[in-house]
């Protein structure tokens, strides 16, 4: 029977076993140093094909006037930019005003910008995270760690093994109302390490497998 509980509870300790997680989980244990690792395959299909559409659609936005700004400071600072470039066209089409502006319209255009280009960035990166990321957990000799990223290109997030207080599931919600499950790592002084969302399934064995090897 299929349970109608849309965010169901962990299950008991007895259903669980370090030695079987999920499928797109791997652990190893070193004997020589005494780290374990744990390394998730963040692949979500569905984040990753609405990141992507978002991506595409915020950055094809801000392509034109930033385009724009770029041509027109380029030119002024006296290079030439390769006709090749799409900023060189697009400037022309529909923001040649940019190359009558002065000095500190464009520097002002350009600082307006970036914060707007730094968005783009992340939620690239966001989407890229999605199709080829992975989560990277160690834990060993009192030290832990928590790597998000894509290769060795990612943010790592260290702790101290004894300053745990708990480690469990957390569903956080948007603004929209929305449910995302991911794991959460919670300290003694109050600071929270969060994962990237990641399946229901992998948050529990993932929460089984550090309070084990933590003695939690």
């Amino acid at each position: 029977m299929t349970s109608s509980c849309p965010y169901p509870a962990p299950p008991p300790d007895d259903e669980l076993s370090i030695a079987n997680p999920p499928r797109g989980v791997r652990i190893e244990s070193c004997l020589y140093d005494g780290v374990t690792t744990i390394t998730v395959r963040i692949f979500h299909p569905v984040y990753a094909l609405v990141m992507t559409g978002f991506a595409v659609l915020w950055n094809g936005f801000i392509f034109f006037p930033v385009g724009g700004i770029v041509n027109a400071i380029t030119e002024k600072a006296g290079f030439t930019i390769p006709a090749w470039l799409p900023s060189n066209h697009f400037a022309v089409e529909g923001f040649a005003m940019f190359g009558n502006a002065g000095w500190l319209l464009l520097l002002g255009m350009a600082l307006f910008f970036t914060p707007f280009v730094g968005a783009g960035i992340w939620v690239a990166y966001e989407a890229l995270l999605f199709f080829f990321g992975n989560l990277i957990i160690r834990v060993g000799n009192g030290e832990g760690s928590v790597f998000t990223g894509i290769g060795s290109v990612g943010r790592t997030r260290r702790f101290a093994t004894r300053s745990v207080k708990s480690i469990g599931g957390h569903y956080d919600t948007d603004s929209e109302g929305g449910k995302s499950y991911n794991l959460r790592i919670e300290m003694n002084n109050g600071r929270r390490i969060k994962t990237p969302y990641l399946t229901t399934e992998r948050v529990n064995w993932l929460a089984f497998a550090l309070n084990k090897t933590l003695n939690k």
